[in-house]
């Protein structure tokens, strides 16, 4: 139990946990989401219910699928690399606050 958060965990069996929830769950293996040999995970299929004394109580029930997700697909550059004709921000901005005329927000666009 985590009083912080307001959540508590649970465990058992898939059959206790199907039980409990009213869903399917099944254990099964699938190829590695880098490609490398298998891994094995559960995932539920159907709704979910939660037990009548809990109705009101329990706003989520999650953990129960275990497959693996999406993953970030960026990389980080290099400092070195990044081109010679970028600004930081705080350059950005002294380079409009410098220009004469009305604040850039207030300008017309062209």
């Amino acid at each position: 139990m985590h009083l912080a958060s307001r959540r508590i965990k649970v465990a058992g069996t898939l059959g206790q946990l199907s039980g409990t929830f009213g869903a399917e769950l099944r254990q099964v293996s699938s190829p590695a989401p880098k490609g490398h040999g298998t891994v094995t995970h559960r995932y539920r299929e159907g709704p979910l219910f939660v037990p009548a004394a809990l109705d009101g109580v329990v706003l989520a029930v999650l953990g129960l699928d275990t497959r693996p997700q999406a993953r970030p697909h960026f990389r980080a550059r290099d400092a070195a690399a990044a081109p010679a004709d970028t600004y930081p921000p705080n350059q950005v901005a002294d380079i409009y606050s410098s220009r004469p005329g009305p604040p850039a927000r207030a300008r017309p666009s062209r």
